[in-house]
């Protein structure tokens, strides 16, 4: 059934091979519009949600339509904003090479270059890179770029977003103009290209259901709550939610090690994720958040696309995402491969206005979280008093008038002491204290040497009475 169905999109049979290796029984949506496309050379810009097959839409006919050459010079280049995104396309690469024998090799920052540069010597077919470490491979003349005949951006509105692209415009400059390009994305319609920059001509347009910019497997909620309230909130809601496996997305790094050491405290099973984590961090924290052994896993938006675990039951958005099509990559790691899922966006009272636009955005209204495990009249007050207690120790008027209080204490303390002593029994003296009337000791060995000399002189002075009569008897 997989064969049949993939065959009519005009795969070979070596990748319909890794079809049937990847588990696929039939075609997406974006995957039967594009594929056709990308056979037959033409340029395409593409957008479909998250989690609709959009790498195998393109890894597929494009490891088909460029053999492997095994040459130093990459024939595919794939690039995209984040590591764990270009492991991820890996993942899927190296499954189809196994059938098409390409060699795959993937170039990303937070890590030795050296290996990377080695593999790209021995020969590569399809480079995966992300911006910066692809700059700077090509700075250090350890990748020729003039050999590539397919360009993917993979997320490229999001590398607009973050800033990278004046660094794919470099990257563009030193690809070979005639060259095949395509863009992919989950919200390609909201961003802005220069498509002759792009483009080297008109490309295929494929959108797959552009009206409803969410999954439908993922079941969406919000809760109105002040800031100080979301602590306590989240630990009640993983605590109520214990084994299921749960995304939580906080906006910067500091809130990111914040949440994680509040939950750690808690003893809740935890890791976390952001840029500023090395990368063989970030891997050891996906590993154990998709075999199971950590339950909650706290990252920040530079990961929103790059987590590819299957099963995540909540995704939770603690702070509101800067951009809407962030908010749609974030719920988008739940119910992917047609798996069922759940979302949870946190809005405080001041961000009411922002989250109504996000649902225009949305093009529906998202409903309330009911609430019977956490009590939120009580948790509000125990917060009102934290806070209140907390401005206490900020403010500088009530800090002196308490340095004044303990600069008294003290003075009426030193007045009092003197009267204290002059007023205080005299005390007796201890048989252990020294004093003038107390006997020095003396060591054994003085006493014993003293005792004889004292007997010494106790025999020479007593009078020898019984040697005189002695004297008489023998007289």
């Amino acid at each position: 059934m997989c064969a049949n169905q993939f065959k009519n999109l005009g795969l070979s049979d070596s990748v319909l091979k890794a079809c049937d290796s990847l588990g696929y029984t039939q075609p997406t949506p974006v995957q039967t519009q594009a594929i056709p496309y990308v056979l037959a050379g033409e340029d395409v810009m593409a957008e479909a949600k998250t989690g609709s097959g959009k790498t195998a839409a393109f890894a597929l006919p494009a490891l088909d339509a460029y053999p492997a050459i095994k040459g130093s010079k990459p024939s595919i280049l794939i690039v995209t904003p984040t590591r764990e995104l270009a492991f991820q396309i890996a993942e899927v690469c190296q499954v189809i090479a196994k059938s098409t024998h390409h060699r795959v090799v993937v170039a990303v920052g937070g890590v030795s270059d050296k290996p990377q540069k080695a593999q790209i010597k021995r020969g590569v077919d399809v480079l995966i890179a992300t911006p910066g470490r692809l700059l700077d491979l090509m700075s250090q003349k350890a990748v020729c770029l003039t050999g590539v005949g397919l360009l993917v951006l993979d997320e490229a509105d999001r590398m607009l977003d973050m800033g990278f692209w004046p660094d794919v415009r470099t990257i563009m400059g030193a690809l070979p103009p005639a060259r095949q390009t395509l863009l992919f994305s989950a919200t390609l319609k909201d961003a802005v290209f220069d498509m002759d920059e792009v483009f080297a001509r008109q490309p295929k347009r494929v959108s797959v259901s552009p009206e409803t910019r969410t999954t439908d497997q993922v079941e969406q909620y919000k809760l109105l709550l002040p800031q100080d309230v979301k602590p306590p909130f989240l630990q009640a809601f993983l605590s109520e939610h214990t084994g299921k496996r749960i995304i939580v997305f906080a906006r910067t790094k500091n809130r990111v090690d914040t949440i994680f050491r509040r939950l750690s405290r808690a003893h809740i099973t935890v890791d976390r994720l952001h840029a500023d984590r090395s990368q063989n961090q970030r891997q050891r924290a996906l590993s154990a958040f998709a075999e199971g052994k950590v339950e909650v896993l706290v990252a920040t938006d530079v990961l929103s696309r790059g987590i590819d675990v299957q099963d995540v039951d909540w995704v939770i958005n603690y702070d509101l995402p800067r951009q809407a099509q962030d908010y749609v990559h974030r719920i988008g790691r739940a119910g992917r491969a047609n798996a069922k899922g759940n979302s949870l966006t946190l809005i405080t009272p001041d961000q009411e206005l922002e989250f109504r636009s996000l649902e225009r955005y949305l093009g529906g209204t998202i409903q309330e979280l009911a609430l019977p495990f956490f009590n939120m009249d009580e948790a509000t007050k125990i917060a009102q008093s934290r806070a209140i207690r907390a401005q206490d120790r900020r403010d500088p008027e009530i800090q002196q008038a308490k340095k004044e209080y303990k600069a008294r204490a003290k003075r009426k303390q030193r007045v009092k002491e003197p009267a204290r002593q002059a007023h205080a029994k005299p005390q007796k003296a201890s048989r252990f204290s020294k004093s003038s009337n107390t006997k020095k000791r003396v060591s054994p060995t003085k006493q014993r040497s003293s005792g004889a000399q004292g007997n010494n002189r106790r025999k020479q002075s007593k009078p020898s009475h019984g040697t005189i009569k002695g004297q008489a008897k023998r007289g």
